[in-house]
């Protein structure tokens, strides 16, 4: 339920809260822009409770302008083979210790919580 003043503020009132959604960074521009740490699903027109450690964000409620359905993470890796018998190794293989290396540095795993990914090629 919410109500206009004659102000021009909007006092909304909460029926419930759904789970939290922890943010991993925010914007500090005009019409920010909010970087959930795992995907979630925020509609348009949502509003939302910030709820932070910074005095002057804490406790604001924002409004939804876009939305999204989870999210997508595309991870490219390649690795320069000189030597012609070993083109026909399988790829996974080949690049497994590349692919370990980019999960360590960026995280994947322990932010996305997926242990491997839905498409391959």
């Amino acid at each position: 339920m919410s109500i206009t003043l004659t102000t021009g503020s909007t006092l909304a009132v909460a029926r419930t809260y759904g789970p939290s959604i922890t943010f991993s960074t925010i914007t500090n521009v005009s019409d920010a822009v909010i970087t959930t740490a795992s995907p979630h699903s925020v509609v348009v027109g949502e509003y939302v409770e910030v709820l932070s450690g910074w005095g002057r964000l804490n406790n604001r409620i924002a409004r939804a302008k876009t939305g999204t359905t989870g999210s997508t993470l595309r991870v490219y890796i390649e690795r320069y083979e000189g030597d012609p018998a070993r083109h026909a190794q399988d790829t996974q293989a080949a690049l497994a210790d590349l692919i370990a290396l980019a999960d360590e540095l960026a995280q994947i795993r322990a932010r996305t919580g997926r242990q491997q990914p839905d498409v391959v090629t």
